[in-house]
């Protein structure tokens, strides 16, 4: 279960993002992701461990859902990523994903400041499991989930 956490509590509770890449956990997924950059997938993903948890626990619950052949056949398995030391779009400030405390799910079904068509079972998922979900936003983002309060 993720425990969502302020953004401006961010460097207090974990860390600056440099000091906070050690801490970082790699987890198994329960079923194969493919990057949406590349024609790749991925069993493993790089994550804070505040999130750890909650990510596996939301992919097994879509997957229990759906079942792996719907998942793969109708693209419920795009990834499009994690960690990634990076600011946020149109900002000078640093993006949650430079402290893996957030993931890229589905981009294709939920890009940034476009209406989200990710399948409300996957929604459910997350917020199940406490991660706040970016396409509730003004501003939608519709693949962003996250354990950071903006």
């Amino acid at each position: 279960m993720v425990e969502p956490i302020r953004y401006s509590d961010l460097e207090r509770k974990l860390g600056t993002y440099l000091e906070c890449k050690d801490d970082l956990v790699v987890v198994k997924v329960p079923f194969p992701l493919r990057l949406s950059w590349e024609p790749t997938y991925i069993s493993k993903v790089l994550v804070h461990p505040r999130i750890a948890d909650g990510l596996v626990a939301a992919l097994k619950n879509i997957m229990d859902y759906y079942g792996r052949t719907f998942i793969k056949k109708n693209n419920l398995d795009e990834f499009g990523g994690a960690y990634n030391p990076r600011k946020s779009r149109g900002s000078n400030r640093m993006s949650v994903h430079a402290w893996a405390m957030a993931v890229d799910y589905l981009p294709s079904m939920g890009g940034f400041h476009v209406p989200a068509i990710t399948p409300e079972p996957v929604v459910r998922a997350f917020k199940a499991q406490g991660f706040l979900w970016g396409g509730d936003w003004g501003h939608p983002d519709g693949m962003h989930f996250t354990g950071v309060i903006e």
